[in-house]
């Protein structure tokens, strides 16, 4: 029997379709402790006011969750929306902007090693309902962050997103300095996402997700 390949080094979440954080492993924590306790990532990266220091490519990252946003909403789940898309990293004209697109999403990806933490009763309670805008949570979390955050509000009213499932993830960690990353995210069973996050090449950013796991 041929050996199993070994998964890669990675840092892995679970969010609900209003990118509530429902599970984290110990290193997602940890990479993302500049930003404090993130209980809803879309909230974290338009409203942290460390957001836009602790990732190196904040605009990239605000246009993905505005895209997953968008992509989980009543009628354009992921997956399900028209055309192949163009490759990670591409963009077409949208709106006399950029706008991101995206190939349809595959399967679930594989998790890493890592120590889970249970599901916060609290996240899940207030995850629920239909995905994306047409949830009532996912509604609630679109209203706030048009309400308090100008570059959400450009964004959710300029742009026609599909979700993209890899994008880049330069972040700056305060103990382990910047690090190049790639994410990586899929829509598993119609009502939540996978996340990954992994090195995007060359042994720095696997040092440092390997030191994550001494912090």
């Amino acid at each position: 029997m041929c050996p199993e390949p070994p998964r890669p080094l990675a840092a892995s979440a679970s969010l609900s379709s209003a990118l509530d954080v429902l599970w984290t492993d110990r290193r997602w924590r940890l990479l993302h402790a500049p930003l404090g306790e993130v209980t809803n990532l879309a909230r974290a990266v338009f409203l942290h006011p460390d957001a836009s220091w602790f990732f190196l490519d904040h605009q990239q990252v605000q246009l993905a969750v505005v895209a997953q946003l968008r992509g989980a909403a009543p009628g354009s789940a992921p997956g399900n929306a028209p055309g192949p898309g163009v490759g990670a990293g591409d963009a077409v004209a949208c709106a006399g902007r950029a706008c991101p697109e995206a190939e349809p999403a595959g399967g679930a990806a594989a998790g890493p090693r890592g120590v889970p933490t249970a599901t916060r009763p609290t996240d899940r309670d207030r995850s629920g309902g239909a995905p994306g805008g047409g949830g009532e949570r996912g509604r609630l979390v679109v209203e706030e962050l048009r309400a308090l955050s100008p570059p959400f509000r450009r964004l959710w009213s300029g742009l026609r997103t599909r979700y993209r499932p890899r994008t880049s993830y330069a972040v700056h960690h305060p103990d382990l300095g910047p690090v190049a990353l790639e994410r990586f995210v899929s829509w598993t069973a119609g009502t939540h996402w996978h996340e990954r996050v992994q090195p995007a090449g060359g042994d720095r950013a696997a040092e440092v997700l390997s030191l994550l796991d001494l912090l």
